[in-house]
């Protein structure tokens, strides 16, 4: 990257960040409007109507509007782009809503007192927790910058705002240039927590922040070029269930008049296209809890059946799932029911990425008129399961001659999960899709008597090491727990 060009990246974000508020700008519907039972009232959705899911960058900028701006009349559009990026793209960002008073404005705020070493990662506007040893000074300034009475800040009851706030960061949660070893349900940045921000250049809380809502905020054309960074070449971090399941569930149009609420707009969820989620799914609990597993297992079919679809998220190409520790809480190892955590976790993988692969398959023929293709994106996904899971899984696939990667340190160990799709002459998927019948083992070869009218497409995922189990078992299957030990029996 040229110097200048990552000079006019570090103007943007000193020029164009408004410190405390780095959001995403978006419509609110107020706390009391009608909303379905399985959702809260108080979420943030946008307005019911069709004007809403159009973004501001579906409608042309004239070629006059910015005549005068130099930015946009002596720049071509590829440095522009790239000053955009070194601004903020490029990364990963954390998007977030949570039930917290709002900011005040930075003009109404105490000066702070706190040095930059001791501010949490995104400042003072993270989601702090009393419990986690903050000094007492955090906390203090957290609690003084923000409004006490949220109900009414305007003196009018009918500008009273949503409970629900809007929070972005930029994720510190690996060495910069580097891989992360951290695992996504082990990331805490969105709680200020974080042991990488001395390591990025830039001056705290600044560095942690987006810092796009300044350019945003502009003029037309510049939010049609940045709104466009911001999604399209940043990977977008999710670990709030609720709003991972009001942004899946605004992406079915199925139900045929009845259009979902949106939380966010879907034109900016089609261009996205890295994504990482965190699940805390307990899929495997112990005998007695036998109605939590099975409405958890539902939870992740429905959930995975809304990332599946065609239209949920068009570009996507990066997908990354972690489970968190409680995916696995019996009390007998992992692998004595192998073929359990099959039928409720990996299956339904399996099933998601071979669906995604042939709904963009169709899409993109559908799109072609009809004309022979190929092509159709595959998905690379990677799903991240807890030790005491993954452990067990990963030796059944090293001892059965799978494809798996040992990686330079015990975290990065991974193998791969096969997901068959059978596709007619034409690239197009199959009416017949019976995967039992097509199974087969790495090395093994073609059998004399397949059907030649059909072949086999691989697409699949990896599976690598997650967060760490609290949940543990000896060499003679008696579970403990790190630091106690276990009473599950």
């Amino acid at each position: 990257m040229p110097p200048r060009v990552s000079r006019w990246g570090q103007y943007l974000r000193q020029r164009l960040r408004r410190v405390g508020n780095n959001v995403v700008p978006l419509q609110t519907r107020p706390a009391d409007a009608d909303s379905d039972s399985d959702s809260d009232p108080g979420l943030p959705f946008l307005a019911e109507s069709s004007a809403s899911r159009v973004s501001l960058t579906d409608v042309p900028v004239t070629e006059d509007a910015n005549a005068h701006n130099p930015f946009f009349s002596r720049l071509p559009p590829e440095i522009r782009h790239q000053i955009l990026m070194e601004a903020f793209g490029g990364r990963t960002l954390h998007m977030d809503v949570r039930l917290s008073p709002p900011m005040l404005p930075v003009s109404k705020r105490e000066p702070s007192v706190i040095a930059p070493f001791e501010l949490p990662h995104g400042g003072i506007g993270a989601d702090l927790d009393r419990f986690s040893g903050w000094p007492v000074e955090v906390l203090k300034a957290a609690v003084e910058a923000r409004v006490i009475t949220p109900i009414d800040i305007n003196g009018d009851d009918k500008h009273s705002v949503s409970p629900w706030q809007w929070w972005s960061c930029v994720c510190h949660r690996g060495m910069p240039h580097a891989v992360s070893t951290t695992s996504l349900c082990e990331d805490q940045c969105v709680h200020g927590s974080n042991t990488y921000c001395g390591f990025y250049a830039g001056k705290a809380p600044g560095k942690c922040l987006v810092g796009c809502t300044g350019w945003l905020l502009a003029c037309r054309q510049a939010y049609a070029e940045g709104i466009q960074v911001l999604y399209g070449t940043n990977t977008i971090n999710l670990q709030r269930e609720i709003l991972t399941d009001a942004i899946l569930r605004s992406t079915d149009l199925s139900s045929g008049s009845t259009i979902p609420p949106a939380i966010v707009p879907t034109a900016h969820l089609a261009r996205i296209t890295r994504l990482e989620i965190a699940w805390d799914l307990s899929l495997a609990t112990q005998p007695f809890h036998d109605d939590k597993q099975a409405a958890a297992r539902a939870s992740l079919v429905e959930r995975l059946a809304h990332l599946a679809r065609s239209d949920a998220f068009p570009r996507l190409a990066h997908l990354v799932l972690a489970f968190g520790d409680s995916l696995y809480q019996r009390p007998t190892p992992p692998a004595t029911c192998l073929e359990d955590l099959d039928k409720g976790l990996l299956d339904p993988l399996r099933a998601m990425t071979a669906e995604f692969w042939k709904s963009r398959q169709a899409k993109v023929e559908k799109r072609k008129g009809g004309s022979r293709n190929q092509d159709a994106p595959i998905l690379q996904l990677t799903v991240e399961l807890p030790t005491n899971t993954f452990n067990p899984l990963y030796e059944r696939t090293v001892r059965c001659g799978g494809v798996y990667e040992q990686g330079q340190s015990y975290y990065q160990r991974r193998f791969w999960r096969v997901s068959i799709v059978k596709v007619d002459e034409d690239g197009m998927p199959a009416e017949n899709q019976e995967e039992k019948e097509y199974e087969k083992k790495e090395g093994d070869e073609d059998d004399e008597n397949t059907d030649k009218r059909h072949k086999i497409v691989d697409c699949g995922f990896w599976v690598k090491a997650g967060i760490e189990s609290r949940l543990n078992f000896d060499y003679q299957g008696n579970p403990y727990r790190l630091g106690t030990v276990a009473t599950l029996h």
